[in-house]
């Protein structure tokens, strides 16, 4: 029999066995002591000792108990026709996005609105026919059938026409702007998309290097406990460390796809679309500027506030126009039946309240509108100061960790596993230092983006991004703000 398969257990029993076996041959008669023997062995058979357990254990390899950890289903991979960089998205988000659609045609709307409302009201000809049955007429005759034939017109000496074309211009000039808020505002959301997507993609790449070196770890604890050399709590703290980190890859791989879904959204691409980041996220540091001149430049620039200003125009033509019905209009008529005079009249109206209640609301309108402009100009101002708060302290963040702190947990990790291949560390140590490294890189990116995203932000308060309706190019190669300020007026403002 070979002792060293045998149990603590079964070794005592063997031992007990063959020392009966050697008494009966030698003929001992059994005496006291003997029971005595017998008794201190069975003692011995009965308490467990650890260390026979142990030595048991390393020198009798049982089989594995842990099973092999499935393989994580990564995003699908893209073609290089659906690898965008940032530049390329903008162009095609803001070609295709519905609401670009949307605010193109708005500004149709107002514009045919403008050339209705300034054009001079249309001429009027009545056509009044008698009932065959009460009185048939004679259709030969023509025009002298009847005075039944009636051409009117009137000229609107009054100026309401003018009013009304004033209007009509600023609610134009007031759907221009309002879709440069759309294009700015869609400009921010495909970045604020890109740069999501940009991060879950650095994170999962991070997570798949944590996870592929927890595998190999779990792998290698499994081998040293099979080989006797390493324990079984080893193996097993590994390999649940192993599948923890699967999960992570698992929820990454989630994050990747719920940004590309995001992103689509954001281009107006159907959601089978493939698409993708190629550029990759890093950590460009800019020179922000003086804050009281960049909210100088907003104020300049930001379409909101000029949207703003052409609504309160657009309200001052009002109150004229709600005036002009207390003057007379001139009007021409033409009988082109039997009658062979042109008459020429006067329209006087005669106002019982309805003309001077329009004119004082008009009037109330005007001043809520100039204090909403005001309003609109202290939020330019508050969302320059956030923009520009923001991004000075997601810089102090990159800059903490460009400071040391993701080398030092590079440099922990590495120190870690070299001790543990030669025993100074256990294997917590490893597990925990894994874990430290991807938090701390994890966090780093999170920071890059976040930073790359503050910045876009604060440009987008100083309205310096991409609109599609003023903006010539589409060149974000220099993130940080410029110093032209696109804020140039419609041809119809003159």
């Amino acid at each position: 029999m070979q002792l060293d398969n045998l149990t603590p257990y079964q070794y005592v029993f063997a031992s007990f066995c063959s020392s009966l076996i050697a008494r009966k041959s030698r003929r001992v008669p059994s005496t006291k002591p003997n029971r005595l023997l017998r008794i201190l062995i069975v003692a011995v058979y009965v308490s467990p000792v650890s260390g026979w357990c142990q030595a048991s254990q390393s020198s009798a390899p049982a089989v594995s108990p842990l099973d092999q950890i499935p393989q994580v289903e990564l995003p699908v991979p893209v073609p290089v026709m659906g690898q965008l960089s940032l530049n390329q998205a903008l162009q095609l988000g803001l070609r295709q996005n519905p609401q670009i659609a949307a605010a193109k045609s708005s500004i149709v709307s107002a514009r045919e609105n403008y050339n209705s409302q300034k054009a001079p009201i249309n001429p009027y000809f009545t056509y009044g026919a008698l009932n065959d049955e009460v009185a048939p007429g004679n259709w030969q005759q023509g025009f002298t059938e009847g005075e039944n034939y009636v051409f009117y017109y009137t000229f609107e000496t009054n100026g309401a026409q003018k009013y009304r074309a004033r209007q009509a211009r600023e609610q134009l000039h007031q759907a221009e702007f309002d879709a440069r808020t759309t294009g700015l505002s869609l400009s921010l959301s495909i970045i604020d998309a890109y740069v999501t997507l940009q991060i879950a993609n650095r994170e999962l790449e991070v997570e798949q290097t944590i996870y592929s070196n927890m595998v190999k770890l779990g792998d290698l604890t499994n081998k040293r406990y099979l080989a006797g050399s390493g324990t079984q709590a080893d193996a097993i703290r590994a390999h649940i460390a192993a599948i923890q980190e699967q999960q992570n890859v698992i929820q990454d791989v989630a994050n990747v796809n719920s940004a590309r879904a995001a992103l689509r959204n954001q281009l107006g691409l159907p959601q089978n679309a493939p698409v993708d980041a190629v550029e990759p996220l890093v950590y460009k540091p800019s020179t922000v500027g003086d804050l009281a001149d960049l909210t100088r430049r907003a104020e300049l620039s930001r379409p909101e506030l000029h949207s703003a200003n052409a609504n309160l125009d657009s309200l001052r033509a009002v109150p004229g126009l709600a005036r002009s019905q207390y003057y007379p209009d001139l009007f021409i008529a033409k009988d082109l039946g039997n009658d062979p005079y042109l008459w020429v009249g006067i329209n006087i109206p005669f106002d019982l309240g309805s003309i001077r209640g329009q004119v004082r609301k008009a009037e109330a309108d005007v001043k809520t509108q100039q204090a909403q402009v005001e309003l609109e100009r202290q939020s330019v101002d508050l969302d320059v100061k956030s923009s520009y708060i923001n991004l000075l302290a997601a810089q102090k963040q990159v800059a903490t960790y460009d400071g040391g702190m993701l080398s030092m947990s590079e440099t922990l990790v590495d120190q870690i596993r070299h001790g543990y291949e030669l025993g100074a560390n256990t294997i917590v140590d490893i597990v925990t230092a894994e874990n430290t490294y991807r938090s701390v890189e994890s966090a780093y990116y999170v920071a890059v983006g976040s930073y790359v995203q503050a910045l876009y932000t604060l440009r987008h308060s100083t309205g310096d991004l991409p609109d599609a309706f003023s903006s010539p190019t589409f060149s974000l190669t220099n993130p940080a703000p410029s110093a032209a300020v696109p804020a140039a007026q419609t041809a119809l403002r003159k």
